[in-house]
């Protein structure tokens, strides 16, 4: 599995096609994870740090008025397991008002 730092945001732009101005935190996995539970723990470390920087001050300040998206971009179709967990992140994310998307780039 390779992705970057747990504590580091791995992309972070504004969309300004989006009918109201999004801000876009990318989490990036190039390789299928060969073990779920691993996978999982690295992944809600990471996502808990993405949610903590989207709620801090800093972020409210430089993208004030924004929407907040976290993307999470694959080269792979997630298993069904891994399926469940963003399904399950993104339920939790709505109750932040944090959109949650998933992206499947080859």
């Amino acid at each position: 599995m390779t992705w970057g730092d747990p504590n580091v945001i791995d992309i972070i732009y504004t969309d300004k096609d989006k009918e109201e101005h999004a801000v876009v935190l990318c989490i990036l996995l190039a390789t299928e994870p060969a073990d779920t539970l691993s996978f999982k723990k690295q992944f809600e470390v990471k996502i808990n740090r993405y949610v903590g920087y989207i709620l801090s001050d800093e972020f409210k300040k430089e993208y004030k008025g924004c929407k907040p998206i976290i993307k999470f971009v694959t080269k792979f179709e997630p298993s069904n397991e891994i399926k469940e967990t963003l399904n399950l992140t993104k339920n939790l994310l709505k109750k932040y008002n944090i959109d949650f998307l998933h992206e499947i780039k080859e």
